[in-house]
C-alpha cells in the first residue's frame, strides 16, 4: 500500500528519523512492532490533520461478568495513574491503550518517545491486568517461560 499524501509522507518521515521500522497498514496509518519483556508490542500510528493517535491492543476482555468487572476497575485505576495514555475497551471487547498529541508538535523524536510510552506503560500494566484477566497461574507459567529462554 503506498499512499502518497502529504500526511503519509511525513508520517513516513518521521517514522524513518525515529529509526522505528513500520509496516503502512493504510494511507497515514502504520504499525511499529516493539518487542519487550513478555510479549511484543504492536502501536498502531494514525496522522490526521490536526492529531497524531497511537493505539495499541493490551488483551481481550473476559465475558465473566465478575473478572470483566475487576478488570475494568483495575483499567480505569491506571488511567488516574497516568496523563497522556489511556486504556480504553472497543466494540469487540479489546483493552486498548491508546494516547493522542498534537501533529503540529511532533518531530521525530517526540513521535519516538509517544511510541515508547505506549509500550512502557503497556510492560508496566500488562501483568496485574493479565493475572486479573486469566487468574495468577497463566502469567506465572508464562515468565517461567521467558525467564527460560534468556537464560
Amino acid at each position: 500500500m503506498d499512499d502518497s499524501s502529504p500526511l503519509d509522507l511525513r508520517l513516513r518521515s518521521l517514522l524513518s528519523d525515529a529509526d522505528l521500522s513500520a509496516k503502512q497498514v493504510g494511507g497515514a496509518v502504520y504499525d511499529v512492532c516493539i518487542p519487550a519483556g513478555l510479549r511484543e508490542w504492536v502501536v498502531n500510528v494514525r496522522m490526521t490533520e490536526a492529531w497524531v493517535s497511537l493505539r495499541t491492543f493490551v488483551l481481550s476482555v473476559p465475558e465473566s461478568a465478575p473478572v470483566r468487572a475487576r478488570l475494568l476497575e483495575a483499567a480505569l485505576l491506571a488511567n488516574g495513574r497516568t496523563s497522556l495514555t489511556k486504556f480504553s475497551l472497543g466494540a469487540d471487547n479489546a483493552l486498548s491503550l491508546e494516547l493522542e498529541y498534537r501533529q503540529e508538535h511532533l518531530d521525530s523524536a517526540v513521535l519516538r518517545n509517544l511510541v515508547c510510552l505506549a509500550v512502557k506503560v503497556g510492560e508496566a500494566e500488562y501483568p496485574r491486568l493479565f493475572r486479573i484477566a486469566t487468574g495468577e497461574s497463566a502469567l506465572d507459567q508464562l515468565e517461567s517461560a521467558f525467564n527460560r529462554a534468556e537464560s
